[in-house]
């Protein structure tokens, strides 16, 4: 077990002895230097409050010139939490046995594979990738990327990778492998998924 908080504040600390009744669990807490909604200073104020409510497993992320958004950096910490605490449940190495192959009779719909009947008889359809149109916009300290993703809901269902030159995104259908015109930082860059455009923006700043 464990909880996961980003970009959040705690309850005063004079109650928080009253409140946490599990210690031991572990917590990570994400919070943007940059964030001028929910200020950095309150994740700081958070960990020290639980710290002194006796909880001894707080863990807390800051990350620079990010704000009230996710960076790649910070899906990769969160996802390293996860990993940590529930090693069973996303590792194919720790023994979770993996599902049986598919029977001619009966073959599982999902997301590598559908099925459809011709003249009787099963034929099998890959399901292709598709790359998502993008824009790349150089600005005077930055690279802007925007990328069109329909019918992706939230930002949990996009994989993000990005490296000094390249980016590689993944999400349901949708992959992406783009060489970047400059060179960035990408431990500084953040992530802006807007639901309504269903487009998500990568800020990533020049080296």
């Amino acid at each position: 077990a464990g909880i996961i908080a980003l970009s959040g504040w705690a309850i005063q600390s004079g109650e928080m002895p009253k409140a946490v009744l599990h210690r031991d669990v572990p917590l990570f807490l994400g919070h943007g230097e940059g964030d001028t909604t929910v200020p950095c200073s309150l994740g700081r104020a958070a960990e020290l409050a639980l710290k002194e409510a006796g909880c001894n497993k707080v863990y807390l992320h800051t990350y620079a010139s990010m704000g009230p958004s996710a960076c790649p950096q910070e899906l990769r910490d969160v996802h390293r939490f996860l990993e940590a605490q529930l090693p069973e449940k996303l590792s194919r190495a720790a023994g979770v046995p993996r599902p049986p192959p598919p029977t001619s009779e009966a073959p599982p719909l999902g997301a590598a594979a559908r099925s459809r009947v011709v003249v009787g008889k099963r034929e099998e359809v890959a399901k292709k990738a598709v790359r998502p149109s993008c824009k790349v916009v150089e600005e005077d300290d930055q690279l802007r990327i925007t990328v069109v993703l329909t019918g992706v809901l939230d930002l949990v269902e996009i994989q993000v990778d990005l490296a000094s030159q390249q980016l590689k995104l993944k999400a349901d259908l949708y992959e992406l492998e783009l060489q970047l015109p400059h060179l960035v930082n990408p431990e500084l860059a953040s992530t802006q998924f807007s639901r309504r455009r269903q487009e998500l923006d990568i800020i990533a700043p020049k080296c």
